[in-house]
């Protein structure tokens, strides 16, 4: 499957996961989601695989990410 995202002002995108096995628990925190993959974009600005959720939201806060099992932040 084939995913195009367009994004208005940039294509930066990530997808991430929740760190617990059980998705119908939400975690207290943003500190429980881990980025599993980004976009070229994102690479260029510091995102990285393995990285957590506040430090990429840091690193470029206008970030769209694609989180499994949750919403969409």
């Amino acid at each position: 499957m084939q995913l195009t995202l367009q994004l208005a002002s940039n294509n930066s995108w990530a997808f991430a996961k929740y760190r617990h096995y059980n998705y119908s628990i939400k975690p207290s925190s943003n500190r429980n989601i881990i980025i599993t993959a980004c976009s070229r974009e994102a690479k260029l600005l510091g995102i990285k695989a393995g990285m957590h959720y506040e430090k990429a939201k840091t690193l470029i806060p206008e970030i769209k990410i694609f989180i499994i099992g949750g919403t969409n932040v």
